[in-house]
This record gives structure tokens, sequence and C-alpha cells, in this order.
């Protein structure tokens, strides 16, 4: 594929190639410019998590959405005096949904970077809900969010299902 690339930046003449991406593509990018294919690389992702930039098109965006669903849903929590739990982007890097929980006011943000604890974060859940004049709470859990090692032996049979502590799709664990 590569050699092909190449051959056609060639053959017509281009004199630079703009890539617009996340960290797969601008990892494709730097190995095609490291094969001297002229590059402009532009870092585009909701998660915000590419290293060596401070910012990529898509993450306002990325925000602006989950913080407007998790106010639809904080209507739906009030009226039914309910904990919800929303899962939110970010296998590896729980920045975009940290974020996402703070600008939305969730009472709760599960992480990559912090393992948690089921049991704690229900007891948390729970008075949360409690000391709310609605009687409701919200609880964002990033999809890379994981149970804590040292207790995770405690949550074998349910964890079977999905084959690993360190899950994907996380909120349905919490949930």
């Amino acid at each position: 594929m590569t050699s092909h690339i190449i051959e056609v930046v060639q053959r017509l003449g281009i004199k630079a190639l703009i890539t617009v991406g996340d960290d797969d593509m601008l990892i494709y990018a730097a190995h095609l410019s490291q094969q001297g294919v002229p590059i402009i690389a532009i870092p585009k992702t909701v998660h915000n998590n590419i290293h060596g930039t401070d910012y990529t098109i898509g993450f306002s965006t990325g925000l602006a959405r989950g913080v407007a669903f998790i106010h639809e849903l904080r209507a739906l929590a009030g009226s039914r005096e309910q904990v919800i739990v929303v899962e939110t982007f970010g296998v590896s890097s729980g920045l975009s949904s940290l974020m996402t929980a703070f600008l939305a006011g969730a009472d709760r943000a599960i992480i990559p970077e912090v393992p948690f604890d089921p049991e704690k974060l229900t007891r948390l859940a729970m008075r949360d809900r409690d000391i709310t004049p609605s009687n409701y709470a919200v609880v964002t859990v990033s999809d890379g969010a994981y149970i804590d090692p040292e207790i995770v032996s405690k949550y074998e049979e349910r964890l079977a299902h999905y084959g690993d502590h360190r899950l994907v799709h996380s909120g349905r664990i919490v949930a």
C-alpha cells in the first residue's frame, strides 16, 4: 500500500498530502513522511488524546454532544428517581470522559486511569442520589474503565461473560 501511495503522489505531482485523523492515521502519515512523502497532519478525534498536540478537531463537539445527552438523561433520571450510568468514550484516556462529566455536572466519573471498586461506587452513587433534592444521580463510566485488580476476583463470575477485568463497555458492569 505504501509503495502505491508514493507512486501515485509522485505521478500526480502532489506537493503534500493533508491527512486528517486519529492516532492511527497520524502514525501512518508519519510512516509516509519517513518514506519521503510530504505530509501535513491534522489531528482529529473526540478524545483529544494525541501525543504532542494540545487540541484536536472534534474534541469540543464531542464534549458538547456528551453534555447535551447527559442533560437530557438527567431529566429522565430525576422523574424516575434513579441512578443513571452513562458510558462515554475513552478506552485508554479518560480526558474526554472526565471533561464531559465535569461540564455536565455528573456526580461520579470513572476513568481508565483509576481502577474502581463497584461496591464502593454503588454506595457513593446511592448516597449522591439520596442527597440530591430530586433523588437521582449521574455516573459516567469511560469505556476503558476497569475494576481494581486487587478485588477483581470477587467479580469473576460476572466478568466471565466479558472475558477480562479491563473491559470495553465497562458501563454494562457498573450498571
